[in-house]
């Protein structure tokens, strides 16, 4: 997992923390206006955890397939980087080549 979306996840988690926090918070508070707030956010913590699972899983999931095809199949990725590397290279050495 890169460095942005493990930054991106904690944040996602500070943010639900957050909100759990302020729906602790106003809990013995017993105006309309406030109740239904907290009602609103509960459902979206709720939902924002739903999704942010799901999404883990299949991070997850994503992963380690592609870490067992890096295992079933090693040199592929080494083949592409040198296909394209002498691919780049005959572009670069057909454009600098002397004019007669």
């Amino acid at each position: 997992m890169n460095l942005t979306l493990r930054k991106e996840i904690q944040l996602a988690k500070d943010i639900a923390e957050s909100a759990r926090e302020l729906l602790a918070a106003t809990t013995d508070s017993a105006e309309d206006k406030v109740r239904h707030a907290r009602a609103k956010l509960g459902e979206a913590v709720e939902s924002s955890r739903e999704v942010f699972d799901r999404i883990s899983d299949r991070a997850s999931i994503a992963a380690r397939a592609a870490d067992d095809q890096l295992r079933d199949h090693p040199y592929v990725p080494v083949m592409v980087a040198l296909g394209l590397g002498a691919l780049l290279a005959i572009i670069l050495l057909r454009g600098n080549s002397p004019k007669d």
